[in-house]
């Protein structure tokens, strides 16, 4: 076990030492790390990381799957993209209420109903993109394609966890 958390180390040192691991400047409000190995896709022009780390956190804050609804209950919007933008706004204010940003966030799941790859790529990128930290970060993420939300009115749902220092 030792020997395994040695060679982590060393791996890490020299990731880091290579530009291979960038850690999180400026707003990042714990000790984030967001890391796009080269052995996998640089998921940044997609809005996503392909491995986030946190070290130093003091809470971390599970936010349950928002959708496109006001606080009556009542669904907002009747597209994907009109959806997605009130879900991606009450994830926000689900931070807000525990004082953090989207520079909190460390990892997103994205649940789109009835999804097509051929038409609702834009839409879940813009999403994703919506998650975008101050320093230019993006959180881990998955899309997953549903045949149906709890309501077959809505479209989108977003769950997210998000770490406080």
């Amino acid at each position: 076990m030792a020997h395994l958390v040695l060679l982590l180390a060393v791996a890490i040192c020299a990731a880091r030492a290579t530009g291979e691991i960038t850690p999180a400047e400026g707003a990042a409000p714990a000790d984030i790390e967001y890391i796009n190995p080269p052995s996998l896709l640089n998921a940044t022009e997609l809005g996503y990381t392909q491995v986030v780390t946190a070290a130093n956190v003091k809470k971390t804050v599970w936010i349950s799957g928002q959708t496109s609804q006001d606080t009556g209950g009542n669904v907002v919007g009747t597209t994907l993209e009109e959806q997605a933008d009130t879900t991606t706004a009450n994830v926000k204010k689900a931070l807000e209420a525990v004082g953090a940003t989207v520079d909190n966030i460390v990892h997103i799941q994205v649940f789109i109903a009835n999804y097509n790859p051929d038409t609702d790529i834009p839409t879940v990128a813009k999403v994703t993109k919506a998650f975008e930290g101050s320093n230019g970060t993006f959180p881990s993420a998955e899309l997953i394609g549903v045949q149906s939300l709890f309501s077959r009115e809505l479209l989108i749902e977003i769950n997210a966890v998000a770490v406080l220092p």
